[in-house]
């Protein structure tokens, strides 16, 4: 059981509400250009950005095992703390994030097979940009740019995804409503930023 709850820990759920709000806010303006919503495509295009979501979450305690155990976490920065810890050994986090990237693939290619290309595009990028946020060789989040990767896959790509689930295109509706959230992610950034600066 210990363990169980260790690797809900490590999973970071308060931090999945983010990919929920930004997802429902797609599917909102899909509907408001005239979209029907369908509840089987939502869960699929949630799902998508869930599982790429959770992969960043384990992929980042991995990569920053040597930062997190230096740190002093906060509710919002530090990790999880699970792996300093030693509640579960590191291979858990990386098995537990590429079971999830390949997930999220899958429903990337189940997008493209079924002819929602733009879905797909979407899901490919947040992909990419979600594992090099903390992953070598790139390790953005080492080299200043963290904040911004972090702002374009959760604030932007993530409505995008929720709109083009139904609208199967990007409109400027969507660009525009992920505006103001890209803007307060950007200052909220810098806020859990500060405390790891040192």
């Amino acid at each position: 059981m210990r363990r169980i709850i260790a690797f809900v820990r490590l999973a970071r759920p308060p931090f999945l509400i983010g990919g929920f709000a930004g997802f429902a806010l797609g599917a909102a303006v899909a509907r408001f250009d005239g979209h029907a919503l369908d509840w089987r495509a939502y869960l699929w295009g949630q799902a998508l950005v869930t599982s790429f979501h959770l992969m960043v979450h384990f992929a980042n305690d991995y990569f920053d095992q040597e930062t997190d155990a230096l740190a002093v976490p906060t509710v919002w920065s530090g990790g999880s703390g699970v792996l300093p810890a030693g509640d579960l050994p590191p291979w858990v986090a990386l098995a537990a994030a590429l079971v999830c990237g390949a997930a999220g693939l899958g429903l990337c290619l189940r997008a493209a097979t079924g002819g929602d290309a733009v879905l797909a595009g979407l899901g490919c990028a947040i992909a990419v940009l979600a594992w090099i946020y903390s992953a070598p060789p790139v390790r953005l989040l080492a080299r200043g740019w963290g904040e911004l990767d972090t702002i374009v896959v959760v604030a932007l790509l993530v409505p995008l995804a929720g709109c083009a689930t139904f609208a199967h295109a990007l409109g400027r509706h969507a660009f525009l409503a992920a505006l103001p959230g890209a803007c307060a992610m950007f200052a909220m950034m810098l806020c859990v930023e500060i405390p790891d600066a040192r």
